[in-house]
């Protein structure tokens, strides 16, 4: 499931050009881009989270038993 990038802002892509760019700008364009990186990571993390707790949830209601089978292991 490969999830959309986020573009970086519209006034620093107008204005960014490698050729005449100076440190500073290198310097902002990096950190916005990381910046989007850390969001989305931590919304990857939140989802991880969240399925965790769902299966932790599942787990204690079933005992630990299998959704396809319903005996309790021996």
């Amino acid at each position: 499931m490969g999830t959309k990038r986020d573009a970086p802002a519209p006034e620093l892509l107008t204005t960014f050009r490698p050729e005449t760019a100076s440190p500073d700008d290198v310097e902002a364009l990096i950190d916005l881009r990381v910046g989007k990186i850390d969001e989305e990571i931590k919304t990857h993390l939140a989802a991880v989270e969240d399925l965790r707790a769902e299966r932790k949830r599942w787990l204690s209601v079933t005992g630990g038993r299998s959704r396809n089978n319903d005996e309790v292991p021996t």
